[in-house]
């Protein structure tokens, strides 16, 4: 059967105009909070200690400690929320649960979740379970699978029950991080072998664990603790916050507790040396307790050329009322030694002093020029309210860090908004940045957006927005479509019109950290579609990948991204990851309901993100018309729940990063216009999953 053709008028339409885009619009002058939705309590849930993160179409997802449906919990054990953005500016946003957690399959969930291929959402609970740690449980991961069409019901699957016994850890508090290879990884406050004086003492110091997938769908997965803190004065004790990954997939993370002095410490954990090795951890910086910082429970992020930014709860110079010789906390800079073995650098970027913020809990951002942005639980310019159990002041504050013009110049610290209480107070989480450099985040009880002037004039991507061109989620991999999203500055959007495609569409242009610079299908205000690099192939094996988006000759500020060897994500008619696939028959019509498929024909799946073919061509350039380029590793489909027959995997013949399946329809299918399609690739090692799409079958 014919494999391709270069004139399939829906993949053109797919691979040219993957979004529509308007045009960028400059960014208001001054600070403006808007709140998205306030949380009443109840059903609707309370205690949003996690933040948000954006998804497809721009939905925010998070989690609330408490409410929920459930009465198995005192007030709730907890829900998973999505707010949708309105069709309209000024209108209002949608609030929907997507579970309700109810003791058993977790309780408590105390950080965001994080957004994997296919759009499944990873959490941690903090207590709940099967585990038997006061009574509560010792906390879950789970995982929540979006449904098959619109109005569906998401699935919620528990991939770990914790314990808390010494082979394992117990009350995860931090967000999972989602490494290259589809392994999450995060922390627990407490648990595994060590032996700890207080706070924890007798529930072990907290570890480090990596969660694998299953080989095959609905299998298990594999916890392993990676590593035990064993407490004073070694790596640390009890870690808040998660990890990070970065080069050659090494995690760096913080510990509340610990140290030389007990008052914390930045870590890192490498990777084993070979089979049946150990990581290794090792102290990077441990806080004193003075002027430098004391519990840093925010966790670090990795900055340009690997620097680590971070937060400490307590110490600094700032005298707060209520915390008193203990400071008000600090934001920090620690970078790496300039020969291997020697020592990091410690930085103190700012002291808070109250008004200006108290308590910094979170992780903190950085976009673009370098500017970091953060929050403070207490504190700003409300300070004369006495908030919370902590004695201290104020209801809180986001706040902004731009670095000095000038080499050893200071940071100049700005508070961007002070929540007065109507509009939320004492936020917990840190933000994240979306479209146009706006601040998304969430308060005890609110869900805020914060919209800031330009700022630097220079191209920005958001965090975490390079994701797959036809799901719309993250890791991306070499050879794939993906779609870029940011503040770019352009006024109008421009589609490429040339073959090989440009690397620079109206002065636009997008640099990967090996030196390579992506072919462009489309830029615009807001959004970039572009191919992966081929040259990105052997880099997807360790995961991040740092990205830099410049305007006439002009750099912004370089985001971590991540790559896998394989990211499948398979198109879809409406361009947002969901509903019907982007599948014809073999006459090249789309297999829909006026057109439904039978038991023994053929369906061509056009998708992306399968990895290496047999000869990668020139990236930019399509896939030649007279030779197939089949893909290295054969993918797995399932149509209806059942396998189905694949007799050819490559790349679409004159298109560019597009990839056609030939897939057999299996027979027992029930008749339906929404039959799900799904599409794996990969190992034992790490397999990979697509989005799931429909079809129609008679």
């Amino acid at each position: 059967m014919t494999v391709g053709r270069p004139a399939l008028t829906i993949c053109r339409t797919l691979l040219t105009a993957l979004a529509v885009s308007s045009a960028y619009t400059l960014a208001q002058t001054v600070p403006t909070l808007t709140t998205l939705h306030s949380f009443t309590g109840g059903s609707d849930g309370e205690a949003l200690w996690g933040g948000v993160v954006i998804g497809s179409a721009g939905v925010l997802y998070g989690t609330s400690g408490g409410g929920g449906t459930s009465s198995a919990c005192y007030e709730g054990c907890g829900k998973v929320f999505s707010l949708t953005p309105p069709a309209s500016p000024g209108s209002v946003w949608t609030e929907a649960v997507l579970y309700s957690f109810t003791g058993g399959d977790g309780a408590g969930p105390e950080a965001s979740v994080v957004i994997g291929s296919g759009g499944v959402l990873y959490g941690t609970t903090e207590y709940g379970g099967t585990g038997s740690c006061s009574g509560t449980g010792c906390g879950t991961v789970f995982s929540l699978t979006p449904p098959l069409f619109p109005g569906g019901t998401w699935t919620q699957t528990v991939l770990h029950n914790f314990t808390g016994s010494p082979g394992d850890g117990a009350i995860p508090q931090a967000a999972l991080v989602i490494g290259g290879d589809g392994v999450l990884y995060g922390t627990t406050t407490y648990g595994g072998s060590g032996a700890c004086v207080p706070p924890g003492s007798g529930t072990g110091c907290g570890t480090v664990f990596s969660l694998t997938p299953p080989a095959a769908p609905g299998g298990a997965w594999t916890e392993t603790v990676l590593y035990n803190f064993t407490g004073y004065p070694t790596v640390g004790t009890n870690p808040y916050a998660g990890v990070v990954v970065g080069s050659g997939g090494a995690l760096y993370g913080t510990t509340q507790y610990g140290g030389a002095s007990g008052n914390g410490t930045v870590y890192s954990l490498t990777p084993p040396a070979g089979p049946g090795s150990a990581w290794t951890g090792a102290v990077l910086y441990a806080f004193s307790g003075a002027s430098d910082g004391s519990v840093p429970v925010g966790g670090v992020v990795i900055g340009n050329g690997g620097v680590l930014y971070g937060t400490t709860e307590l110490g600094g110079t700032g005298t707060c009322t209520g915390q008193g010789i203990f400071g008000c906390g600090t934001a920090f800079s620690l970078t790496p030694p300039t020969s291997a073995g020697g020592a990091w650098t410690q930085t103190v970027l700012y002291s808070f002093t109250g008004s200006d913020g108290e308590l910094p809990t979170a992780n903190i951002v950085i976009g673009t020029g370098g500017v970091l942005y953060g929050t403070t639980f207490i504190g700003g310019s409300s300070y004369g309210l006495i908030i919370n159990d902590k004695g201290g002041f104020g209801l809180g504050a986001v706040f902004s860090l731009t670095p000095p013009t000038s080499a050893g110049g200071a940071w100049t610290e700005t508070v961007l908004y002070s929540f007065t209480g109507s509009d939320g107070a004492s936020p917990n989480a840190g933000v994240v940045i979306g479209k146009n450099g706006a601040l998304y985040g969430t308060t005890l009880s609110t869900v805020f957006l914060l919209s800031l002037q330009q700022g630097t004039g220079l191209p920005s991507i958001d965090t975490g927005g390079l994701v797959n061109a036809a799901s719309y989620t993250g890791p991306v991999a070499p050879g794939s479509v993906a779609s870029a999203f940011g503040n770019f500055l352009l006024s109008s959007p421009v589609s490429a019109t040339q073959s090989p495609l440009p690397a620079d569409i109206s002065g636009f242009s997008l640099r990967f950290s090996n030196g390579s610079v992506a072919p462009l299908f489309f830029v615009s205000g807001g959004q970039a579609n572009l191919q992966v690099p081929w040259e990105l192939t052997e880099q997807a094996t360790i995961g991040p990948v740092n990205l830099t988006a410049a305007l006439n000759g002009q750099p912004g500020f370089t985001q971590t991204m991540l790559l896998a060897p394989y990211a499948p994500a398979i198109f879809t008619t409406n361009a947002e990851g969901s509903g019907q696939g982007a599948i014809l028959d073999p006459s090249y019509r789309l297999v829909d309901s006026s057109n439904p498929a039978t038991a023994g024909s053929f369906v061509l799946i056009y998708c992306t993100g399968l990895g290496e073919v047999t000869t990668d061509p020139p990236t930019g350039s399509p896939a030649p018309l007279n030779q197939l380029l089949q893909t290295l590793t054969a993918p797995t489909v399932t149509i209806g729940g059942l396998p189905a027959k694949v007799s050819f995997s490559g790349l679409a013949p004159g298109y560019v990063g597009l990839y056609q399946v030939n897939a057999l329809v299996p027979a027992g299918l029930a008749a339906s216009n929404f039959v799900p399609v799904v599409l794996s690739i990969g190992g034992l090692a790490y397999s990979a999953y697509s989005n799931t799409v429909t079809i129609a079958v008679k």
